[in-house]
């Protein structure tokens, strides 16, 4: 508040005149240190928790917030004043390393972030998937794969892009589950197959003649016989498809 004081001078001789002045009492300005974490090469603002009318930081300025950018843990100190009376405070900035970049590994349709990291977000041409956030994402359409991952600073880091075709993963995959022995056969050859219960047969020659066509059916069983007891010793094709892939391969036959 606003005081004034009056000043009266006296002696022996008497009281002399008296003198008045106006006192101004300021406020005890408020300030808390505070600390925050920077990750490495980034740079941020810090702020002054207080109330003080004028400020004044280490680094000479005088704003409520400064721009830093330290590549060590540093320590910022500011001064907080209402008219003569001061108090300090510091603001720590603690500077985290990032994650070293990730890799992905692609294993048929499966992606696999490499190192693990404390979490994940995976992006599909650089939009983020939905509930994506494990260390593997199994792909389900064309396109860009990559992965942020952060610390347990939370600082981030991305791997590059790489390109990932469903369709020839999948395909790829139904080849691997089909099995076609005896090759070379004799009198019969066996499709079997733990995952494709459906599937169309066709056996042509080398000059693509037809000489087997049929639809097989493993619902019941895993593994079907075809009798090649009719067929000539040589080289033929053997096709096995579903309605959306296809193997081929070379069927000997003794």
């Amino acid at each position: 508040g606003t005081y004034t004081a009056t000043l009266t001078a006296s002696n022996v001789n008497g009281t002399g005149n008296s003198y008045s002045s106006t006192v101004t009492v300021a406020p005890s300005p408020t300030a808390a240190s505070s600390s925050t974490v920077l990750c490495s090469g980034y740079s941020a603002y810090i702020f002054a928790n207080t109330n003080a009318s004028s400020i004044s930081w280490n680094t000479g300025a005088t704003t409520n917030s400064i721009y830093v950018n330290p590549t060590v843990t540093t320590i910022y100190t500011y001064t907080a004043a209402n008219g003569g009376c001061q108090t300090t405070a510091n603001v720590t900035v603690n500077v985290a390393p990032i994650p070293a970049q990730p890799t992905i590994s692609v294993n048929g349709a499966t992606l696999t972030c490499n190192p693990s990291a404390a979490s994940y977000q995976w992006y599909l041409n650089g939009s983020p998937i939905s509930g994506a956030t494990s260390q593997t994402y199994v792909a389900t359409q064309n396109g860009y794969y990559s992965v942020w991952v952060s610390n347990a600073s939370g600082c981030q880091s991305s791997s590059s892009s790489v390109s990932v075709i469903v369709t020839s993963i999948y395909q790829q995959t139904f080849a691997q589950s089909i099995y076609i022995t005896p090759n070379p056969a004799n009198e019969y050859v066996e499709i079997n197959s733990f995952t494709h219960k459906n599937l169309q047969i066709k056996i042509t020659d080398l000059n693509g003649k037809e000489i087997f066509n049929e639809k097989i059916n493993l619902e019941n069983k895993n593994k079907e016989k075809i009798d090649l007891s009719k067929f000539e010793s040589g080289v033929y094709l053997i096709e096995i498809m579903t309605d959306n892939f296809k193997v081929t391969d070379k069927l000997m036959k003794k």
